[in-house]
């Protein structure tokens, strides 16, 4: 019977040994940011890992703490309604982007003085005193949570980001960024034309000199308070063992990348079901020859769509009455009469919209392409009509109509005809659908899961401490200077211009000697 005993006992130590304590750091910039974050934690604790979750609540408008199977939360935020809050675009995202130089500083501000409250708090503190962390998780939009890991001697640390690379983390990386063949992700032009790579070198270089160093510098001084002038921080991002982002490359614009860099877009997509709620149906009623669904996302209340564009979708959707559009929209004032017989539209405060892309009876999206819409449109073979707002979604649209499943409109020039137009598009050119279907196609058969990935690196790295030593590109530790070889090429110049100095300078003596011979000659002719 003890022999027994002793070998259940045995049994069941692997199980034991490979639980992992993990610590969770999220800095949390929208709605989007903590189901994402829920996705991974529930994957990890689904494999017998425990998690505790920080966040750090950069946008106060978000107020969950999110869904996941994490042991413990400790969230921290502003006393008053977040900065962040009310930046330009969330509060007016219809409005044209005004670019600035200097844009950076507000973010980056906003979250160091949210860094500084954290690392201030006792609670926090108080949250990861005596506990024996593996491996810490740590969003890469600011270093703050890289730094408390450090802080508290977690042994290995990845990254991770619900958005697609980012430059901030290119740079890190020490990931090749070509303004010739590679986009800043916030900053979307056209590499097929000479102006738009001129534009693109532009940002590089903006980005490179101006915004990397000015964020490290900002939130490394702010760390230092709180830690120590000799708390080390040069090496925060090089001792990131991998680098997880919420995207794939199957539907993302290629470019170079690093080992680190690990993509696993579509972790958090919700399985459907196979049949719509009786109150859905019911709301949209008989269907002719297709559904098209409208929504834009948590970010984006019905009170920000300015009547111009109301009217112009109005208009066009008069125009397609063989087709039933579903919106995910709250009536405003007046909106009784400006969608007045309109028969085919139909108004939900909250719309199923996994269940909704999947069902059969659907043939497009209307989006504002942010990256979950984007990816579920994407898996479920829809074609796109796609009116990017900000961030990262002018990005999502144009590698959406890169693959040929995606129109993209002007959000500034939403008229009834470029609606029209849109609409006509990707219901009626065929190829927009087949595109979207063979995409759909890539992605249910790609290899190795993003949940697997993403579980599968963490113990991975968990494991195996010091790993980045080992994935790290040579790149990491240049500065701009040396990785496009400034230098050599500046010491080629400065060579060659001596090499042309002084053949001039002797050829100009030469010619002198030639010269002065000449006179002598001719001096003596004469006399």
């Amino acid at each position: 019977m003890t022999t027994i005993k002793h070998l259940l006992l045995i049994s069941t130590l692997p199980n034991v040994i490979s639980t992992l304590h993990i610590l969770f750091y999220i800095l949390l910039l929208g709605k989007s940011h903590i189901d994402f974050t829920d996705s991974l934690i529930d994957s990890l604790v689904e494999n017998g890992h425990t998690v505790d979750l920080i966040i750090a609540r950069m946008n106060s408008h978000v107020t969950t703490n999110g869904s996941s199977k994490a042991s413990r939360i400790y969230s921290y935020g502003f006393q008053e309604e977040s900065p962040w809050s009310k930046t330009p675009h969330l509060l007016d995202p219809f409005q044209p982007r005004v670019r600035t130089w200097m844009e950076h500083e507000h973010y980056m501000g906003v979250a160091t003085d949210l860094c500084e409250i954290g690392l201030g708090d006792p609670g926090l503190h108080a949250f990861l005193a005596n506990q024996m962390y593996d491996i810490g998780i740590a969003t890469e939009y600011d270093y703050c949570g890289l730094a408390l890991m450090k802080y508290y001697s977690i042994p290995s640390t990845v990254s991770v980001s619900s958005l697609a690379v980012l430059d901030q983390q290119s740079i890190n990386a020490g990931m090749p960024n070509s303004a010739a063949v590679t986009q800043a992700i916030f900053e979307t032009e056209d590499l097929t034309t000479w102006f738009g790579k001129l534009k693109n070198l532009i940002n590089w270089t903006h980005i490179n000199w101006i915004v990397h160093p000015y964020c490290r510098e900002v939130q490394f001084k702010s760390i230092r308070k709180f830690f120590g002038s000799n708390f080390e921080l040069s090496s925060l991002v090089e001792s990131i063992d991998v680098q997880f982002v919420n995207s794939n490359e199957l539907i993302d614009l290629p470019r170079v990348g690093t080992p680190k860099m690990k993509y696993i877009g579509g972790i958090n997509l919700k399985k459907s079901i196979k049949k719509l709620e009786k109150s859905i149906e019911e709301v949209i009623g008989d269907v002719k020859e297709g559904i098209v669904v409208f929504c834009f996302g948590t970010q984006v209340p019905s009170n920000l769509f300015p009547i111009e564009v109301r009217k112009s979708f109005a208009g066009a959707f008069r125009q397609f009455p063989e087709f039933t559009f579903v919106w995910k929209y709250e009536l405003q004032d007046g909106d009784e009469q400006l969608f007045q017989n309109i028969t085919n539209l139909k108004f939900l405060k909250w719309l199923p919209q996994t269940d909704l892309l999947n069902d059969h009876r659907t043939k497009a999206f209307i989006s504002h392409v942010g990256l979950n819409s984007y990816l579920e449109s994407s898996y479920a073979g829809i074609p796109i009509l796609a009116i990017p707002l900000f961030a990262d979604q002018p990005h999502n649209a144009h590698s959406g109509e890169s693959i040929g499943t995606t129109y993209v409109l002007d959000k500034t020039d939403l008229t009834t005809e470029n609606i029209i137009k849109g609409l006509k598009a990707v219901l009626h050119d065929p190829s927009y659908l087949q595109n979207a279907k063979r995409i759909s196609k890539m992605l249910h058969e790609r290899p190795n899961p993003p949940k697997s990935i993403f579980v599968e690196w963490v113990e991975y790295a968990a494991r195996n401490p010091l790993l980045h030593r080992n994935l790290n590109l040579p790149s990491q530790k240049m500065t701009v200077i040396q990785y496009y070889c400034i230098d050599i090429l500046a010491g080629c110049v400065v060579f060659v211009v001596f090499v042309v100095f002084v053949v001039w300078k002797m050829l100009k003596l030469v010619l002198e000697r030639i010269s002065r011979r000449a006179n002598v000659k001719k001096l003596k002719k004469i006399q």
